[in-house]
């Protein structure tokens, strides 16, 4: 206030300024001495604001949930950095759901049986397995971790993966509801016109597949490399009526799906319409697409999330071959 010009108001907010700069800047100091690129400790720095060194030492597994593109083993090595015991309620926590998180990503198993959890969970974190119980008992009273019986043995599934599944086996449920089968004679005279024009004589299985994914709403294809997929999908495409849409989950699958079958293909998210800066699918139940059925290839690489967005984006009458 003592510059010309600054009075009580411009010089509070200049103090302001500072201090919110200065904390910025010693949340940066902090997070990069222990080995957090300048970009994420950025990232970290917005998030908390002035709190972040004291949010960041009281509990540095928070990081996990609060911050994209932070993973438990970077919060673990602030957090025995920074001398948080390795038995510590909040590390057992997450090295948990760490534990079943790498198991959905890395292997796709979205549940794990208990004891098998448990032992993993000991591994990964190197602690004694009976340290695991009780925040195992803590995360499942939360439901962040949901816990079900198969055939008598005790399955624990983190709480998105267990609820994505859910969804997604509703909508399947609906798809299946909505289609009966329609039986059409002329098929088979069909499959053989199309056998004749191309000079291919399918196998019976070829051809079972072909009259189920005409005559039923919902059809899964299976077979290695070389056992005839895309020939099927070609026939499906010159015997099927209306609208249909081609995806897989991959550029490179959907440009190899384009160029098999001289139809247009998308990626999964460029069809459903995926805005990077709102991080959702402009394709949804309020706004479905616009088509009879939807062929998808390469079904083996779609996650649980990206079934179900899918699914959300497909009115129930809609034919869906996978």
């Amino acid at each position: 206030t003592e510059v010309p010009g600054i009075g009580k108001k411009r010089a509070a907010q200049l103090g302001q300024a500072f201090l919110e700069q200065y904390a910025a800047r010693e949340a940066m100091v902090f997070l990069q001495s222990y080995g957090v690129p300048p970009s994420l400790a950025m990232k970290i720095s917005k998030r908390y604001g002035a709190q972040a060194q004291q949010k960041i030492r009281e509990n540095p597994y928070r990081l996990i949930d609060d911050i994209e593109g932070v993973g438990f083993l970077t919060a673990d090595r602030i957090a025995l950095t920074l001398g948080i015991a390795r038995d510590s309620e909040y590390r057992l926590q997450s090295g948990i759901k760490y534990v079943l998180m790498e198991a959905a990503s890395g292997e796709g198993h979205t549940f794990l049986p208990r004891e098998m959890l448990l032992s993993h969970a000991a591994s990964a974190l190197r602690v004694n397995p009976g340290l695991l119980a009780h925040p195992l008992d803590t995360l499942l009273f939360n439901r962040e971790i949901i816990s079900f019986d198969i055939d008598g043995m005790e399955a624990m599934m983190l709480a998105a993966y267990y609820y994505a599944e859910k969804e997604t086996a509703h909508y399947l449920q609906l798809l299946l509801s909505h289609s009966k089968e329609k039986k059409d004679a002329a098929i088979p005279d069909r499959i053989r016109r199309f056998e004749k024009e191309h000079s291919i004589e399918f196998s019976e299985n070829q051809r079972r597949a072909v009259t189920q994914a005409l005559e039923r709403g919902l059809m899964v294809i299976t077979g290695g490399p070389g056992t005839g997929k895309t020939t099927i999908i070609n026939c499906i495409l010159s015997l099927l009526k209306g609208k249909v849409l081609l995806a897989a989950p991959t550029g490179r699958a959907a440009k190899r799906m384009s160029e098999a079958t001289g139809h247009e293909a998308k990626t999964l998210h460029r069809l459903l319409e995926f805005s990077g800066d709102e991080g959702l699918f402009q394709r949804n139940e309020e706004n479905p697409l616009d088509c009879d059925c939807v062929i998808v290839d390469e079904m083996s690489m779609v996650d649980v999330f990206l079934m179900r967005s899918l699914l959300r984006a497909l009115r129930s009458s809609t034919r869906l071959i996978l």
